[in-house]
């Protein structure tokens, strides 16, 4: 990368400027609105079961769920599919039973 002020190939100043639009090319800006989906079916269904975020991050031990990821789930952040199939695992280990939680039943969205 050349250093600022110093001259590109074609004699003009570099202010920093491409590599500024190099970068948002590479990373399409997104809105806060599309980060967020509302609060999540995941939410009513932990608490009508009274499973806190906690509960379900010891029963992924192993797995690399955190508190935040949890949380962020429940309050609508969008996630993964691969971070939405580790809670809904999470959660059937919870409740004893393989396959009775599914994607469908605790986001509104399919994770991108």
């Amino acid at each position: 990368m050349p250093l600022l002020d110093q001259p590109d190939k074609k004699g003009a100043p570099d202010n920093g400027a491409n590599a500024e639009n190099a970068m948002n090319e590479v990373a399409p800006v997104v809105s806060e609105q599309d980060m967020e989906a509302g609060v999540q079916p995941i939410d009513e269904l932990m608490r009508a079961r009274n499973w806190s975020n906690h509960d379900l991050v010891m029963a992924a031990l192993g797995s690399g769920l955190t508190h935040k990821q949890v949380a962020k789930a429940r309050r609508g952040r969008r996630l993964t599919y691969h971070l939405q199939g580790k809670i809904i695992a999470a959660m059937n280990q919870l409740a004893g039973t393989p396959g009775s939680i599914r994607q469908e039943d605790c986001f509104n969205y399919r994770g991108h």
